[in-house]
């Protein structure tokens, strides 16, 4: 009796095992695909914090580069500056300009020939209260 059940169970299995691989390779709804991040690939140590970004011939930038001893150079293009720190594994986070600079030794002061990676997180101001009823 034991033969009889098992011939009898087997087919029964490897039916439910056929439609749950059929329902699993046959989704019902369509599959939204997420393109790839375009940012482009920093190394580490490249990787700057700045509070402001801008371009040589820029007032505030060229002040900046002044204040760093350096001489504004166009060549430079897009300098991070105003509290530039560098992004470690522990310091991650960056508030305001995310930048990949290839010059970041300038004491905090300026980054220079740098890449914008991500621009400062903008936190939305709470919505105003409304108008008192009367």
């Amino acid at each position: 009796m034991f033969r009889v059940l098992q011939s009898s169970v087997l087919p029964v299995i490897v039916l439910i095992f056929a439609t749950s691989v059929v329902s699993l390779a046959t989704p019902s709804a369509p599959i939204a695909i997420r393109p790839i991040p375009t940012t482009p690939v920093c190394p580490l140590k490249n990787m700057a914090c700045c509070v402001n970004v801008g371009k040589v011939g820029e007032v505030a930038v060229d002040e900046a580069l002044i204040k760093a001893g350096l001489i504004p150079n166009p060549k430079d293009n897009l300098v991070g500056f105003n509290q530039c720190r560098n992004l470690t594994v522990s310091t991650a986070f960056c508030q305001f300009n995310e930048l990949c600079c290839k010059d970041n030794n300038h004491a905090g002061i300026v980054a220079l020939h740098c890449d914008l990676l991500r621009g400062p997180i903008i936190v939305d101001p709470p919505p105003p209260p409304p108008p008192p009823s009367t």
